[in-house]
């Protein structure tokens, strides 16, 4: 069985291409605030009601599993998800804290809620 073993500066070249790689990647996404403004403008009765944007993005982002599940209240039908804010986020949105959690009501209601640094630890510790 043969080996490859990369010298130093082919180690380096690869390094240096994966984090441009990376860079480039951060630098083209962005968040497309139209599509979910329109997504809560489209959605069904209750669904986004009277929700920013945001709200719409953030369920986007649970769906494709990101988020800290923090609450599971199957009695009540609810479950609330954590998100830390990125600076993206925060300036596409306008929003001024940390982190936003996610309400989903057993209604199928879904809101999102803006949290201090000191209201998401609450949340992370409450126990109902």
């Amino acid at each position: 069985m043969t080996t490859f073993e990369y010298t130093d500066q082919q180690r380096d070249n690869e390094v240096e291409f994966l984090i441009q790689e990376s860079t480039n990647m951060t630098n083209a996404q962005s968040i497309n605030v139209a599509k979910y403004q329109q997504m809560v403008t489209d959605s069904t009765p209750g669904r986004f009601e009277g929700e920013p944007a945001q709200t719409a993005y953030y369920n986007d982002c649970s769906m494709d599993g990101f988020g800290e599940p923090i609450a599971n209240l199957e009695n009540d039908g609810e479950y609330v998800e954590l998100h830390e804010t990125t600076a993206a986020e925060r300036a596409a949105f306008d929003i001024e804290t940390p982190y936003v959690a996610l309400r989903v009501s057993e209604q199928g209601f879904i809101s999102s809620h803006d949290l201090t640094a000191v209201e998401a630890e609450a949340a992370r510790n409450y126990v109902a």
